[in-house]
This record gives C-alpha cells, sequence and structure tokens, in this order.
C-alpha cells in the first residue's frame, strides 16, 4: 500500500474517533443536565447531633471540646468538610446543648447537660451553617434561662432556630422556646419544625399532646405559605442501629399533618431511609460534631450528611429531589482513646461501610443505595414528590 494512502487511513480514523468522542462528551453533558428545564434547584444539607460544648466537670480538662475550641479556634471543628457545606444554599444541623455564659443552672438530676459560652455561637456562621433544630432533649440542660440564652446568641449571629421542648414535667412549652423557622429563595419558602419525641420519657398517654403541638406547628407553616416542609424528629432508642416503631408513628403522624421530609436525630448512631407513598423519612443522622463525649462511642463511630438538591418548577410546586450521601467521621481518635471533634469524609471501603449502615435499615427492602463514587459522594436516583399525580 502506497504512503499516501496509508496516510489518508490513518487521518480518517482519527477524525472517526474525534467525532466519536465529542459527541460521547455531548451526550454525558446532556445527561447531566436538568431534565427539566426552568425548575429551581435548592440545595440543603443536614448534619447530625452537633453538642459544641462540654459538661461542666469537663471544662478543664485538655481532652475536652472547650479545650479543642481555646487551643484551635472555633472554625476548626468544621474545617474538613467545608467542601461540602459551603457550597450549598442551606446548612441545618441538630443543636444538642446551650450557649450560656451561667453554668450554675444544670437542669436538676440530669445526668448530661451540655454547654458552651455565648461567644462559641459564631462557631455556626464561620462554619458555613445557617440553621440549627433546637427541638431536642438537651435544649433545656439549663432550663429555660439557658435556652433564652442560646436563643439570644443564635438571633445575634444570624442564624436561624426552629424547635419545641416541652417542659418534662407537664408538658407546656415555655413562651418562645416553641417555633417554626422558613427559609426562602428565589419566592420558594421551605418550612422547618422539629420537636423532642423519644420513648423514654414521653408516656403514652401524652402522646396526643405531643402530636397536637407538632400538627399546630405544620399548620402555621402551611398558613405561611409554604411550599415545602421538613421535620426534624428528635427520637429513638439511643445508639440503636434499627429504627423503632416510636419513630415510625410519629413519622407517620407528621407525614398526615402534611410533612414533606423527615429528618431523624438522637440514637447517635447511623439508622436508614424509607421512601414511601407520603415522603421520606431518614430515621437518624448520627452523630456529627459530638463535644458531649470526650471518648468516641464505639457505636457512634460513623455518620454521614445527607444532602437534599430541592427541585421546585416555575409555579414553586415541589417536584422531588436527588440525595447525595457522604460518609463520614465524627472525629479521629487521639491516643487511640480521644476525640479530635473534627468530622471528616472518608472513601474507599469505610465509605461503602457506612453505607451499608444505612443499606440495613432503608425500607422498603428493594430500594438499593447507589454507591459512593470518590470526589462525588454517593448520589441517589431522584425521588418525585409523592404527592404529585403523575
Amino acid at each position: 500500500m502506497k504512503r499516501p494512502v496509508i496516510i489518508t487511513i490513518v487521518l480518517l480514523v482519527i477524525l472517526c474517533l474525534f467525532f466519536s468522542a465529542a459527541g460521547h462528551a455531548t451526550s454525558q453533558e446532556q445527561e447531566s443536565s436538568d431534565p427539566r428545564p426552568g425548575n429551581t434547584h435548592i440545595v440543603v444539607t443536614f448534619l447530625g447531633d452537633c453538642t459544641l460544648g462540654s459538661r461542666e466537670q469537663d471544662y478543664d480538662k485538655p481532652t475536652s471540646f472547650i479545650a479543642y475550641a481555646e487551643k484551635y479556634g472555633l472554625e476548626y471543628f468544621f474545617s474538613q468538610v467545608q467542601d461540602i457545606i459551603a457550597h450549598d444554599d442551606l446548612t441545618v444541623a441538630n443543636l444538642e446543648g446551650v450557649f450560656s455564659d451561667d453554668g450554675t443552672k444544670e437542669t436538676r438530676g440530669k445526668t448530661y447537660c451540655f454547654r458552651a459560652p455565648v461567644s462559641y455561637a459564631k462557631m455556626l456562621p464561620l462554619s458555613s451553617i445557617e440553621a440549627v433544630s433546637f427541638g431536642n432533649n438537651h435544649s433545656m440542660d439549663y432550663g429555660i434561662s439557658g435556652a433564652l440564652d442560646t436563643i439570644a446568641a443564635l438571633e445575634a449571629n444570624g442564624i436561624g432556630w426552629f424547635g419545641a421542648n416541652p417542659d418534662y414535667d407537664n408538658l407546656k412549652y415555655p413562651e418562645g422556646i416553641s417555633r417554626t423557622w422558613i427559609y426562602e429563595k428565589d419566592g420558594i419558602r421551605i418550612g422547618f419544625a422539629s420537636s423532642y419525641i423519644s420513648a423514654w420519657w414521653i408516656k403514652s398517654s401524652d402522646y396526643h399532646a405531643e402530636y397536637k403541638i407538632q400538627k399546630k406547628q405544620i399548620e402555621e407553616l402551611k398558613e405561611q405559605g409554604c411550599d415545602l416542609i421538613i421535620v426534624c424528629m428528635h427520637g429513638g432508642v439511643e445508639y440503636g442501629g434499627i429504627h423503632d416503631d416510636n419513630q415510625e408513628k410519629f413519622a407517620n403522624a407528621y407525614f398526615q399533618y402534611g410533612a414533606d421530609i423527615i429528618i431523624g436525630t438522637h440514637p447517635h448512631r447511623l439508622q436508614g431511609i424509607e421512601v414511601n407513598e407520603k415522603g421520606t423519612v431518614c430515621y437518624s443522622l448520627g452523630n456529627f460534631c459530638f463535644g458531649g463525649n470526650m471518648r468516641i462511642h464505639k457505636h457512634a463511630e460513623t455518620t454521614c450528611i445527607f444532602q437534599f438538591d430541592l427541585e421546585f418548577d416555575e409555579n414553586h410546586v415541589y417536584q422531588g429531589y436527588t440525595l447525595t450521601l457522604y460518609p463520614a467521621i465524627p472525629g479521629s481518635f487521639v491516643d487511640d482513646e480521644f476525640s479530635d471533634f473534627q468530622p471528616k469524609l472518608v472513601t474507599d471501603k469505610s465509605a461503602k461501610d457506612i453505607l451499608y449502615e444505612i443499606q440495613r435499615d432503608t425500607y422498603p427492602r428493594t430500594l438499593k443505595l447507589n454507591p459512593y463514587v470518590e470526589g462525588v459522594g454517593a448520589v441517589q436516583d431522584f425521588v418525585p414528590n409523592p404527592k404529585l399525580k403523575r
């Protein structure tokens, strides 16, 4: 074969490969682009239990959360996850503990009371956290005054807060400690509510009172024109790897009242996801930045960042979401014993094992989580809003 002919063939092959690659790239770009042009996306990230303080008896110990804050500064704790939470629209954490400068008013008879100075509330805006759920069993660690100190500190730092926590004796809500919160972007309103429902202290006769309070909160959000309602549900068995009937009972009630997505905390351990005809429940996000224990509990060594890409059409009607899971740990071990209180993302086998923790409690059983991809996370399939008729 003559040289000119060979050169011509080689050039033709190169051109074919070039156009084939270009076409493939175009196809990939089309697949990754929004298949519903004109829709608005709001990215909301949820973090698990965050105790940003210490017990009084641990304040002066060199391995306490307070000691780490004084040594490394307030930006230290969430610095390793900024690539995720600094680039969303909204990050929400479950705040377990109070910001107060008065350490003398611990709730009598309560085993674990967590507190940080009021100045530590600045940690939240410094760490790209814009809102907190305050409806949990630690919001009253220092009584009503401690809760009000916390609320004042949050508001002084521009942090949205929402939540309800009954007085333990009579289930009455102190004025100013039960409220909802609304996030708004491009005219779309997302309502948030939360409350503490754990079965370890609520008697069966009190369920109706808790339902009534939560129903009122959701109704208020509806009246204020919210296009989507998210409830943060604080309850379940501590260190339980499987969600319980109590969590299901309250989740079903919240859906009945109008919630679309439910985010669970309190077990300190990862639990599963349930997707049904009413909505989606993430039963427990586990611990995230947890200063309550200087040692990492053997059942609380893993966590996960849950990031929802929420989609709305041009009429602000909620269409559904895409969930990305970012497996993480709540901190590394120091001297094989103590926590460094600094959550970090994990990869490879560690990420796979964390997804398995979530998968084993996920319903329906046919719902298989998509795997973790390095540098991307575990991106799940789009879940349409079940309330829309399709």
